[in-house]
């Protein structure tokens, strides 16, 4: 197996974690459930690893990114560590992911992930932080979670999906129809639709080929968040965003509320742009992309 291979199989496996969403005693259940499966290697070898190995792996990747997920000898362990930029972007991205959580949390948090040391961070130091980026705001009782969630800038997070879209007659079988698929990319803070095609078939070529044509118009984002699709969760687009520094991140299944934005920008789709089509002349796949934008 090779060192790729190994990292990018266990990237895979502690994506669940990478939720921001994931509540409190949910990402001990994940853990639990992660270790207490036989897991097959790239190799074809079932294996299983212990609950403090998944700890591991998922500290590491919070500090380092995919370098973290490398056999390397760590050379910042026993160092004391000062509060620094860096500590303090991430206690506010803390706070971002879960309005809700404390400040208390949040010092916990950053000290069990081994970000800080014991008592390095200072509750009013972070209270002084959240206040100057007005992140100290209370957030009024709404039903659900789902409904509060919100990157805070353009870029911090894209959310992907695909629906069905209208059948048009088949290029490649004339006298037979084919349902086209809608693949679309969106901007969870300012609900920008960064890009979207229609396509005959929803396969990986084509999800990389709007991803592509979306950060060619608005650039990388720093996080993507998918369902636990085949094309979303093949080892090719884990690569990917691997290589381009982005954290992809899975819904939990069985949770649509977590795509809700980019669920609204299709319903617009089905109850605006394509009851138009019916009534129109388009008949190949590329009229119906022109006419979506």
């Amino acid at each position: 197996m090779s060192e790729k291979d190994k990292d990018l199989f266990r990237y895979r496996l502690i994506a669940p974690l990478l939720d921001p969403d994931l509540q409190r005693g949910d990402k001990k259940a994940i853990i639990e459930t992660i270790a207490g499966k036989n897991h097959q290697l790239p190799s074809g070898r079932e294996v299983k690893f212990s609950p403090e190995t998944i700890k591991s792996w998922h500290k590491r990747f919070r500090k380092e990114g995919f370098d973290g997920l490398k056999d390397k000898a760590r050379s910042d362990c026993g160092k004391s560590r000062a509060i620094s930029e860096e500590i303090i972007q991430k206690a506010c991205d803390l706070k971002i992911e879960v309005p809700r959580r404390t400040i208390t949390k949040i010092i916990d948090i950053l000290e069990g992930e081994g970000i800080t040391e014991k008592d390095t961070v200072k509750k009013s130091t972070l209270h002084r932080v959240f206040q100057h980026k007005h992140l100290t705001s209370r957030i009024p009782k709404e039903k659900g979670y789902w409904q509060r969630f919100q990157a805070e800038f353009p870029n911090d997070l894209w959310q992907s999906d695909q629906m069905h879209g209208s059948y048009l007659p088949n290029p490649n079988n004339p006298g037979k129809n084919i349902r086209t698929q809608l693949l679309a990319w969106m901007d969870d803070c300012s609900r920008v639709v960064t890009h979207a095609q229609f396509f005959f078939e929803a396969k990986l070529p084509n999800l990389e080929h709007c991803l592509r044509k979306a950060i060619q118009k608005m650039g990388v984002p720093k996080k993507i968040y998918v369902d636990n699709g085949q094309i979303y969760s093949s080892k090719h687009l884990a690569s990917i965003c691997a290589s381009l520094g982005i954290r992809l991140m899975f819904a939990r299944p069985y949770s649509p509320q977590g795509k809700g934005k980019i669920e609204k920008f299709f319903g617009y789709v089905r109850s605006s742009f394509m009851p138009e089509l019916s009534s129109s002349r388009i008949i190949t796949l590329s009229q119906i992309i022109e006419q979506l934008f």
